[in-house]
């Protein structure tokens, strides 16, 4: 999950009628992704277990405040966050029913990262932007609420932008990109 930007409004005279957005839309594309990744994995666990499943939390769950915000936000940043910890709840949730239904058989691990948009600072550096970011508060609400129930787990890596992940012998890298960025140039 990333870039919900709960707290948003686009009006369709913003976009010449070509697009909305609001918490309500918002909260039907969250629930449409919960019900088509809850599908796909009932048809996965068909053909084989599903052990452990990893899901991202990779920023901008929250649209903050910055840039033009002011008149943009449906959402003031503290309600921002009250919605948020609402729908990742939810989200939670629907994870925990699948792995109560055995449609996952391991954990549920969390990987979170925060994004840009939510940063308090208009310019920071990205090992402070866990600290300094309405994500970061939206990720320890949830850590709180969800840490001691059973087959969630966090990924725990600091305040690191980037998150080295190992899955199935695979080594996965979890980030939301926020300007960070590698360019393969031999000059």
């Amino acid at each position: 999950t990333s870039d919900t930007h709960f707290g948003d409004k686009i009006r369709a005279s913003d976009t010449s009628g070509f697009a909305e957005f609001d918490a309500e839309i918002a909260a039907n594309r969250l629930n449409y992704v919960i019900t088509k990744a809850s599908m796909i994995l009932r048809l996965h666990r068909q053909m084989y277990p599903i052990n452990d499943l990893y899901w991202g939390i990779l920023g901008d769950i929250l649209h903050g405040e910055l840039y033009d915000a002011l008149i943009a936000n449906e959402l003031h940043p503290a309600s921002q966050l009250d919605f948020g910890t609402e729908m990742m709840d939810m989200l939670f949730q629907n994870l925990s029913q699948l792995r109560q239904e055995k449609v996952i058989t391991g954990n549920i691990v969390v990987v979170f990262k925060p994004g840009n948009h939510p940063r308090l600072d208009v310019k920071m550096p990205l090992k402070r932007q866990a600290q300094r970011n309405l994500d970061g508060a939206l990720y320890r609400t949830l850590y709180k609420l969800w840490k001691s129930k059973p087959g969630v787990q966090f990924v725990d890596d600091g305040d690191s932008p980037f998150s080295f992940v190992n899955i199935a012998g695979h080594r996965y890298c979890f980030a939301h990109s926020g300007g960070a960025s590698y360019v393969n140039n031999p000059d």
